[in-house]
């Protein structure tokens, strides 16, 4: 995306977070927001009271993603300050690659994150397994124990409890597979040996069958905390 579209984009979000005392106000603004270069899709409100927004933004021909929460994840913060971090993870197509971060202030003085990352095609990993069948389960995991793995070879560890996070979409070859959105995730591990990430994926491969099953249950109603993670 050009600089100065970009550059746009901030000053807009700017007076919108800057003039809201919380995160209900940025939707209400997001639901009723008419201009002719730029347009807002709700792609998921808030399940708990300091969980994100997600929305699709079409401006100016160019679609991506705005996720907007409380700057009160300390992993994802690690991220987002980290450039070498970041752009190591630009190099994985099995990670959205965030091209803007910055917080601002509200009204009442809470920090509130924005993150910009290209708009990915297709559809949760939690939505896609709602709709399959017992059969399609072995397909599902060989899925995303792949993105699993190529994410440890770059030195992140992924949390996989919430299949809200991944993607299920396409590669340039046209292939399926499942790209994660959410950098609180993320543990990052890249001092650890490449040996020691090789072995976690026999404990990560009995995670990732009892997660990916029919009887998943998604988080809906509380803040899940590092026990249920």
């Amino acid at each position: 995306m050009v600089t100065s579209k970009m550059e746009e984009l901030q000053i807009l979000l700017q007076k919108v977070i800057s003039n809201s005392q919380d995160l209900s106000d940025v939707v209400e603004i997001f639901l009723n927001y008419n201009q002719e270069n730029i347009e807002f899709e709700i792609l998921k409100f808030p399940r708990w009271s300091d969980d994100a927004i997600i929305v699709k933004t079409s401006y100016n021909h160019n679609e991506f993603t705005l996720k907007i929460h409380y700057d009160k994840y300390p992993l994802a913060c690690h991220m987002y300050n980290s450039p070498e971090l970041l752009e190591i993870l630009r190099q994985c197509k099995y990670i959205s690659h965030i091209e803007n971060t910055y917080a601002i202030c509200n009204k009442n003085g809470q920090t509130i994150r924005c993150v910009i990352y290209p708009f990915i095609k297709g559809e949760t990993l939690e939505k896609r397994l709602q709709k399959s069948e017992e059969n399609d389960m072995p397909y599902l995991r060989e899925l995303l124990k792949k993105c699993t793995v190529e994410l440890f070879k770059i030195g992140v560890n992924p949390f996989i409890r919430d299949l809200a996070d991944f993607i299920v979409t396409k590669d340039d070859d046209d292939n399926e597979i499942v790209v994660l959105t959410d950098y609180n995730a993320l543990m990052d591990c890249h001092n650890a040996t490449q040996e020691s990430r090789n072995e976690i994926m026999s404990i990560m491969d009995t995670v990732i069958e009892k997660i990916v099953d029919k009887q998943y249950k998604p988080f809906v109603s509380i803040r899940p905390t590092l026990t249920d993670l």
